[in-house]
């Protein structure tokens, strides 16, 4: 219980939040003339660039994610959609220490695969010809393969296991500006965004055994980023964008594209 009530105060209050004003908002959209199609299919490429910290905030490697995958937007009424996704990721935890194995380990083995799912909601409100606004909110999780590797430079035999989840939480605004000409949209999404997650290793040489989860943490809460929809016709579109978070020290940044087709 303590858990679900630190959950509910931290990461999900903002998201909670951000659903319910993105209902009101559509209430309002609701009366609005609707010329955008009622369904979107797409296929995306991100490229997720995180700094994480680990071992109670002592140490900070970066977590690097290469994601592919196809998302449906349905309006389920006039300013209201819902997005799903589904799809394969590639994950990279390399930096990672683990000492509470029989024998120390520092994971190097790269990018692996796991599956990538997930769902928002997108609220629309039109204030002038010129500018939209759309809130958004968005959850996402990467479930990550097992993977073994034989345990090296020692007299015994050994292996190791080791398989990651992590998730993803967004919520926020997107301005776009309608005022181009050519059918180019470009938009700023500036959005609160938590990455977490937990990274389990297991080790086992001969009769000694042992198991380490490593819980990870994204560093800077919140994303901004500058994009642009260009539709090379009304079916069609291609979407572009580079992510930068903002984190004591530095700056990481990602980028995604994604063609669209619009029903």
């Amino acid at each position: 219980m303590p858990r679900f009530r630190s959950f509910l105060s931290g990461a999900a209050l903002p998201v909670m939040a951000a659903f319910l004003l993105a209902a009101s908002l559509a209430g309002q959209a609701s009366s609005l003339q609707n010329e955008r199609p009622r369904l979107k299919v797409g296929f995306g490429i991100e490229y997720l660039n995180r700094t994480i910290s680990w071992d109670e905030e002592a140490s900070t490697s970066r977590l690097n994610g290469l994601l592919f995958c196809f998302q449906t937007e349905g309006e389920v009424r006039r300013g209201l959609a819902v997005t799903v996704q589904a799809g394969y990721a590639l994950s990279n935890f390399n930096g990672l220490i683990f000492r509470g194995l029989p024998f120390s380990v520092e994971y190097q083995a790269g990018y692996k695969g796991g599956v990538f799912l997930g769902g928002g909601l997108k609220a629309r409100l039109v204030p002038s010809q010129s500018f939209e606004v759309e809130l958004e909110a968005a959850w996402d999780v990467c479930l990550g393969f097992p993977n073994t590797w034989p345990v090296e430079d020692l007299a015994a035999d050994g292996t190791l296991e080791g398989k990651s989840t992590w998730m993803r939480l967004s919520a926020g605004p997107v301005l776009w500006y309608k005022g181009l000409a050519y059918y180019v949209f470009p938009y700023l999404r500036v959005l609160y965004n938590r990455v977490w997650g937990t990274f389990r290793m297991s080790e086992t040489i001969e009769t000694l055994e042992g198991i380490e989860d490593k819980k990870i943490t994204g560093s800077g809460p919140v994303s901004i980023s500058l994009g642009v929809l260009s539709e090379v016709t009304k079916a069609i579109g291609l979407r572009a964008e580079v992510t930068a978070v903002p984190r004591r020290g530095g700056l990481d940044i990602g980028a995604a594209g994604r063609l669209v087709f619009s029903f």
